[in-house]
């Protein structure tokens, strides 16, 4: 892990570092309360992460539970501290008793990430007022019984649920796009129909349209506006424009619930050369990769365009890059989602869009 020395949370959130995961289905949640009593704060992060495992069962993911003390860094704490609160999928915070340090940490939470992201816990007590401040935000209240508890766990899976899958898909589009939809990017000008999250930094170059986060995967991606699809042709120009020193990849996911692999039905052009895509298995997101070929001698910042193929219909999906690839008879596929959005995507890389073209069959 990357040291760092700054205590002051502008520091870090201004110099944003890799969130490690060890896949794009590796979320985490971050728990801000206090630390004593021991043993109230640690029955706290226990049911935390009970309602983490609830949700990461219900999405088919793994959904980490980190607490500030259980960090493990040779840095300076509070620069961990703000780290996790800007990189985490959801931040929990417990305002209970009104701890200096949760309250701080939470106003960092509060300036950087958006309110359905952080979810407030408070237990019951008469004496104990709502902060002005952070009253319109929506809080949990609980009460330390078994039955509280029961109560409050339930809420809280919900609340997490709400806030991670509600994450993918918060622009408002500009437009309401009907195919066929093209664009050549090379020509110089941006298109309104494409539209991704507004923390992503998007650029137009002379060749391409550059999009993607190295860090964050739940923000790297653009779908194409206001449109649910089933049945269409879709070709695609992609190149690696940047890329991490570790494994990431470059892809199209189609009739696309969400940005879970999972949810949808992806193909990727990875950083070894591998093409891939995600075959899910029911409708709770239980999936599998299969690699369906690759290129030799493969150098994912070459300055070569990929073409992405896909075609849907209501007997046959076929997916290719380039000339690798086959077509999959929908009839003896485990699951298919009927129909969804189209949603560009990227793993730990940047990527280079040269043209798009979207036909409906």
């Amino acid at each position: 892990m990357e040291t760092r020395t700054s205590m002051w949370p502008f520091d870090i959130l201004n110099d944003p570092r890799p969130a490690e995961r060890d896949s794009p289905n590796h979320l985490r949640c971050f728990l801000i309360c206090p630390f004593s009593p021991q043993d109230l704060y640690d029955d706290l992060y226990l049911m935390v992460q009970e309602a983490c495992n609830q949700v990461g069962s219900r999405l088919a993911c793994r959904v980490e539970c980190i607490r500030a003390d259980k960090i493990a860094s040779s840095g300076v704490i509070q620069s961990e501290i703000w780290h996790e609160i800007q990189m985490a999928d959801v931040v929990v915070a417990d305002v209970t008793g009104l701890n200096g340090n949760v309250m701080i940490e939470l106003g960092v939470a509060s300036a950087c990430r958006k309110k359905e992201h952080v979810i407030i816990l408070k237990e019951e007590k008469p004496n104990e007022h709502f902060l002005f401040d952070i009253s319109p935000a929506r809080h949990i209240i609980y009460k330390r019984t078994f039955g509280g508890s029961q109560e409050v766990l339930q809420k809280l899976s919900n609340a997490i649920l709400m806030a991670l899958t509600s994450a993918p898909f918060e622009v408002t589009p500009k437009v309401s796009s009907i195919p066929p939809l093209k664009v050549d990017f090379s020509e110089g000008k941006d298109i309104d129909w494409l539209v991704g999250p507004s923390v992503t930094h998007r650029k137009l170059t002379p060749e391409y349209l550059e999009f993607g986060s190295l860090f964050v995967f739940r923000n790297s991606w653009l779908n194409v506006a206001g449109l649910e699809i089933s049945k269409f042709e879709l070709n695609v120009e992609m190149k690696f424009s940047r890329l991490r020193d570790v494994a990431g990849w470059i892809g199209v996911s189609v009739r696309n619930q969400h940005f879970f692999a999972n949810y949808g039905h992806l193909l990727y052009l990875a950083s070894n050369g591998e093409v891939v895509r995600t075959v899910p298995e029911n409708e709770f997101g239980q999936y599998y990769g299969e690699t369906i070929g690759s290129f030799e001698n493969f150098d994912p910042m070459q300055s070569k365009f990929y073409q992405f193929r896909i075609e849907a219909d209501d007997h046959i999906i076929s997916m290719f890059v380039d000339n690798i690839g086959k077509s999959f008879k929908i009839a003896e596929m485990p699951y298919v989602y009927p129909s969804g959005k189209i949603l560009f995507q990227t793993y730990n890389a940047r990527v280079g869009i040269k043209r798009v073209e979207i036909k409906q069959k």
